[in-house]
Order: structure tokens, then C-alpha cells, then sequence
């Protein structure tokens, strides 16, 4: 008995460990796509020193470069583009679950964690409550929200 009520806990924190992850895809997506502006700004700082001048020495191996560089930038392009949909959907759906709770604490924690990206610090001041307050409400609050998650994998006990 006690061994069942174990594996109940581990599965239920297993559980909410996924909904937190899954409500991080937001602001993963976000740092990711900021990276790969910062990789898209130094490519392209990159590409304007290797453009060729029109003086009297154009020296032919910055050419390459200059094409490597291109090509470089393009492919960031599109991986930004594919991101940016990928946020947006991301961002859809981490909005619809919060909103469909309950309005509420939980649900004012989870906006603010999660779509806003404070840290638990930020949201106790905002909301005038103690930190400690807020991770416990924070915990309710993930236990409360329906997000369909992918089932586990066959054999995993936890």
C-alpha cells in the first residue's frame, strides 16, 4: 500500500514537472529566437567586412566568404521564420489553457509566470503576497490546469 501511494506521488510530480515544461515552451521559444537574431546580426556584420571593395585591389577569397556569409544569413532567416510560428502557436495555446481556468490566484500566477516570464519574486510583489505563498499557489495551479499531455512511454514507473 504504502509502495502504491509512492508511485502515485512520483507519478503525479512527474506529471506536473511535464505541465511546467510544457508551459516553458514560450519563453524557450523566445530566448531561441533571440539567439538566432544575435547569430544574424553577427553574420551579417560579418558579410558588410567581407563585401568587396571597388578600390584597386578586390581580393577574390573574400568573395567566398561573402557567399558563405549569404548563404549563412539565409538559412537564419528562415530558421527565425519557422520559430516565429512556432511562438506563436506555442503562445496560443499556453494562452487558451491559463484562460480557460478559473479567474483567479492560480490562474493570475500562471500568466505571470509563464506568458509574462516574471520570476516568482516579481509576482509575489506584484501580487503583495510571500514568495513561499506564491509557489505554493503556483503548485495548485499547475495541479488545476488542463493541458493534454503526450502519454509516457510503456515501462516507466515514476
Amino acid at each position: 500500500m504504502v509502495r502504491n501511494s509512492q508511485n502515485e506521488h512520483l507519478a503525479k510530480m512527474y506529471r506536473l514537472d511535464e505541465k511546467k515544461e510544457w508551459l516553458k515552451r514560450y519563453s524557450h521559444l523566445l530566448n531561441e529566437i533571440k539567439e538566432l537574431q544575435e547569430e544574424h546580426h553577427r553574420i551579417m556584420e560579418m558579410a558588410v567586412s567581407l563585401s568587396p571593395s571597388y578600390g584597386d585591389k578586390v581580393i577574390h577569397s573574400r568573395e567566398d566568404g561573402l557567399q558563405k556569409a549569404v548563404d549563412e544569413l539565409v538559412e537564419i532567416g528562415e530558421r527565425i521564420v519557422k520559430d516565429a510560428a512556432d511562438i506563436s502557436r506555442a503562445r496560443d495555446e499556453i494562452v487558451s489553457a491559463i484562460t480557460s481556468m478559473p479567474i483567479g490566484k492560480e490562474r493570475d500566477v500562471l500568466w505571470q509566470r509563464y506568458i509574462l516570464g516574471k520570476t516568482f519574486e516579481q509576482i509575489s510583489e506584484s501580487l503583495s503576497f510571500d514568495q513561499r505563498y506564491i509557489l505554493r499557489i503556483h503548485q495548485k495551479a499547475l495541479i488545476a490546469i488542463d493541458i493534454a499531455l503526450p502519454e509516457r512511454a510503456e515501462g516507466i514507473d515514476a
